[in-house]
């Protein structure tokens, strides 16, 4: 979450986060804990890499040539994952491709008018709990500048929680939900 050189990474890589679980555990003197979790982490992410290689060798990719927007919080203008930070880093590992990966840094301010002209695949919704995806969608439907999207018409939302949306010990986990629910939307043709 840090927005100022030398802390940036550019861009954040899972190897930056599970650094920080190594760094964290031995201040904690909990170094072989973070070690744990880094390799069992490692390894959910090898397995889940090598699920979508197989996936797009056999049956076609389920998130080819996928885009999303990743909306944050924001009504009037959006505050999206831009493409440096964890969403950028978790859309590459599902294999969307960020509508808004121009935008320099982990976050940043969007426009309705350029989601609008990107008309993206799928909307990621980070749930909270003093703004839920359900508010979000509510949102979408009722302003007439995203009402027009496909996205919000067929309903295509992908939801992952606040907590793993910045670099963290969560971030393996929302690449195994956000890939769960591509494919469920694919899969139900929506």
């Amino acid at each position: 979450a840090c927005t100022q050189a030398p802390y940036l990474p550019d861009p954040l890589t899972f190897q930056d986060v599970f650094d920080e679980i190594t760094q964290v555990g031995d201040l904690l003197g909990e170094r072989e804990a973070a070690q744990t979790l880094v390799v069992e982490q490692l390894a959910e992410l090898e397995q889940l890499r090598a699920e979508r290689a197989g996936a797009s060798s056999t049956a076609g990719d389920p998130a080819a040539e996928a885009s999303a927007l990743w909306w944050s919080s924001g009504s009037d203008t959006p505050y999206v994952g831009a493409g440096t930070g964890a969403p950028q880093m978790i859309m590459d590992e599902v294999g969307l491709t960020n509508i808004a990966g121009d935008l320099a840094g982990g976050w940043g301010p969007y426009s309705w008018e350029a989601a609008t002209a990107a008309d993206p695949d799928v909307i990621v919704l980070v749930d909270s709990s003093w703004n839920t995806a359900e508010k979000k969608k509510e949102t979408l439907a009722a302003n007439p500048v995203t009402a027009s999207l496909r996205a919000v018409q067929e309903e295509r939302y992908l939801v992952v929680p606040f907590a793993a949306t910045e670099g963290g010990v969560r971030n393996v986990e929302a690449v195994r939900t956000l890939s769960e629910q591509l494919a469920d939307l694919q899969a139900a043709g929506a």
